[in-house]
């Protein structure tokens, strides 16, 4: 992103919801990364979850099934 990674944005959407200013929301992330300290920085960083490239159609709809979507 050009403005702020994912983490970033992650960060700023938590601050905004603990402020009261959004309602809260389901984060998940998508990345290409298999490192498991960019897995753990996901949800160091607020998302819910995450979900790796190339995306399953199917294991994507099971995830959002999770979160009663």
């Amino acid at each position: 992103m050009p403005v702020m990674d994912g983490y970033q944005a992650t960060r700023r959407i938590r601050e905004m919801i603990q402020a009261g200013t959004w309602k809260d929301m389901i984060i998940v992330g998508c990345t290409a990364y298999e490192g498991r300290d960019k897995l753990e920085e996901c949800l160091r960083s607020g998302m819910n979850t995450y979900v790796k490239k190339p995306l399953d159609r199917n294991k994507f709809a099971q995830l959002l099934g999770r979160f009663n979507i």
